[in-house]
């Protein structure tokens, strides 16, 4: 229910969607670290692999919402 109001409020944008992809994957790696130490263990090389990406991503997004802000003042 909140995906439509976050996407209309970044911008309802292709980087609005990837924003809120994004967000939904931090919230899943957030329960993953959160877990049992046995199923981190099962999750380890998924999460290697996600911090290469979800790095970057993070970056780049919030490179963008600073730029629209910025013109926006």
């Amino acid at each position: 229910m909140a995906t439509p109001t976050v996407i209309s409020a970044i911008g309802g944008s292709e980087p609005g969607v990837y924003a809120v992809l994004l967000l939904i994957g931090l919230l899943s790696a957030a329960e993953i670290l959160g877990a049992e130490p046995d199923i981190r263990k099962r999750f380890a090389p998924f999460m290697e692999a996600y911090n290469a990406i979800v790095v970057p991503l993070l970056f780049v997004f919030s490179l963008i919402v600073l730029t629209r802000v910025l013109m926006i003042l």
